[in-house]
């Protein structure tokens, strides 16, 4: 993909105060793509500074989602099977409630505030991040009641 193609689809997505570097676009701020029917993300996001929201959209995977967020990612009511291409690295809150997710490789391995996997088909926790500063929520899937999983600092809801 072009830097061009790459702008069109920043303008249509409304998103401002970007950089391009060697393909991948880096955001000052926040990116709200949620509600708009998408099937992919479309472009590769390197790092967002402010907030990620993806969720209400038709996505099966993550591909494209930035490396990392500075506050809050929301991919939550999509169709995500697995959580492969998601931040490593997650500022706020993370939350993929409500998809087809059966474990949860591919998970951010810290989470500055809450994590929340509830209402997907969990049949384990694995992959679950390795530090979490706040709550984590894995009420109302398949497989629980589950064990609190290490470094989490806040409740555990299951």
């Amino acid at each position: 993909m072009n830097e061009q193609e790459i702008h069109d689809i920043l303008k249509k997505y409304r998103i401002e105060n970007y950089k391009i570097v060697n393909g991948k676009v880096n955001v000052n701020g926040n990116v709200y793509i949620q509600g708009m029917k998408l099937k992919s993300i479309g472009i590769q996001f390197g790092n967002v500074r402010g907030s990620f929201h993806c969720y209400d959209n038709q996505l099966t995977d993550l591909k494209g989602a930035p490396k990392s967020v500075g506050r809050d990612f929301y991919c939550s009511f999509n169709q995500l099977i697995n959580l492969e291409g998601a931040p490593k690295k997650v500022g706020g809150s993370f939350d993929c409630s409500g998809n087809q997710l059966t474990d949860l490789k591919g998970a951010p391995k810290r989470v500055g505030w809450y994590f929340n996997c509830s209402f997907n088909q969990l049949t384990n926790l694995e992959g679950a991040p390795e530090r979490v500063g706040g709550y984590f929520d894995c009420r109302n899937n398949t497989g629980s009641p589950f064990e609190r999983p290490a470094g989490i600092k806040g409740d555990f809801y299951n």
